[in-house]
């Protein structure tokens, strides 16, 4: 698995992001927190510079095995956990599992209960994303029509924020970070 040390002091903080995110998506938090902390990004499987995995593994399941054998790996014995949308979930059963591990738990954007509704949305969402940009400005249309508190942000961080979900495409334009399954995973649970 890849991961982004952004560096930093005292206690590690590991970071896990939505779902067709990838480490990066924490650039702008890392910027906050180190040096009073050391974070750590992960790309989960699928995702970002980590490996992609047969579609039937894009699962709770296998991301907390992930997750097990990359805090072995690291010998990270305590640690906060932070997650955005499926990472907080993430996050969250991780910490269930294992609570005398995870010093501190911070959730954003997640639910507590069952909500089918909300993972409808937004697979309707990841539904709806095109394969490929023609460019930046593309992509920052696309994602203004799906996210309305990107106009919360200034240009250049809506520029960044954007940027961090993509890749350029050899023969040109852009696509996702991360392995086009995921896109079919999630049109098939809106069905």
């Amino acid at each position: 698995m890849h991961y982004v040390d952004y560096g930093g002091e005292g206690e590690v903080v590991v970071a896990l992001h939505g779902y067709v995110q990838n480490a990066h998506a924490f650039d702008g938090l890392g910027q906050a927190l180190v040096p009073h902390v050391r974070l750590l990004a992960i790309d989960m499987r699928g995702r970002g510079d980590s490996f992609w995995g047969p579609r039937n593994t894009y699962r709770m399941n296998y991301y907390l095995q992930d997750l097990r054998q990359f805090f072995e790996a690291l010998n990270l014995l305590k640690f906060a956990l932070i997650g955005t949308s499926m990472g907080g979930t993430l996050a969250l059963l991780y910490a269930m599992a294992h609570p005398f591990e995870v010093t501190r738990l911070m959730l954003n954007d997640i639910v507590f209960d069952n909500n089918r509704a909300g993972v409808v949305r937004a697979s309707e969402r990841f539904g709806r994303a095109p394969a490929k940009f023609a460019g930046m400005a593309d992509a920052l249309a696309w994602f203004q029509d799906e996210r309305d508190n990107l106009d919360d942000l200034d240009d250049e961080q809506r520029w960044a924020w954007v940027s961090h979900f993509l890749i350029p495409i050899a023969t040109g334009g852009f696509r996702f970070k991360c392995d086009p399954a995921l896109f079919r995973l999630a049109q098939f649970a809106r069905a």
